[in-house]
């Protein structure tokens, strides 16, 4: 019997939630999102779509938001350089990842500001994940977004990116695969009260207070 070549290993989640939220003026990753705050809902996205293991770099009020995380079947780093910009969560949260699991074959990267991500949007890349995929982003009106899978090639790369720059940074060094996605909201991100306000508006979602 002959099988299609995949790796059956799950890919990882690096969740980046360092930053200090200084346009937004209070600790976003607390911010109430449907039935909890942001960073547990991501958690609780990244854990329903099968990713494994999990790492979660904290950074600015780490102390805080460690608090509120309700997950225990993770691995939790503290960026003490987060300042620095989000290339020092991407190098810390890699190097999680391989202490945890050294034969990783790679990790989507996600961020606590997009709790909107839907486990679903993860499923379908992650098909492409397992197929061999170098990197995988979702395509929204010819837009490349966020969450975005690299593969373990990629982590070199990855970790000469400096200061304040993302993993989109090393796109055209690899091959970069694509899965449409039609929902816009997906794109929003939110560093101000009112980018908040907004994307509550459009998921019909109430309340504005931290947990």
């Amino acid at each position: 019997m002959c099988f299609e070549k995949e790796n059956l290993e799950p890919p990882a989640a690096i969740i980046l939630a360092a930053g200090g939220s200084r346009r937004f003026g209070r600790t976003k990753q607390t911010l109430i999102w449907k039935d909890d705050n942001f960073i547990n809902t991501v958690i609780e996205t990244v854990f329903k779509a099968g990713l494994a293991p999990i790492v979660v770099v904290l950074g600015a009020q780490a102390q805080e938001v460690s608090r509120t995380i309700k997950h225990k079947d993770l691995k939790i780093v503290s960026n003490l350089d987060w300042e620095q910009g989000q290339s020092s969560s991407i190098k810390l949260g890699i190097q999680a990842l391989l202490e945890t699991n050294p034969d990783t074959t790679g990790a989507f990267f996600l961020q606590v500001d997009q709790p909107q991500t839907p486990y679903s949007l993860i499923e379908l890349m992650k098909k492409e994940a397992l197929n061999g995929a170098e990197i995988v982003a979702p395509l929204v009106h010819d837009e490349l977004i966020s969450p975005v899978y690299f593969s373990k090639q990629c982590f070199e790369k990855l970790k000469q990116i400096e200061g304040d720059r993302g993993g989109k940074t090393i796109f055209p060094f690899f091959d970069v695969r694509t899965v449409d996605w039609q929902d816009k909201r997906q794109g929003l991100d939110i560093d101000t009260p009112e980018d908040y306000e907004m994307l509550r508006r459009l998921y019909g979602i109430n309340g504005t207070h931290q947990v």
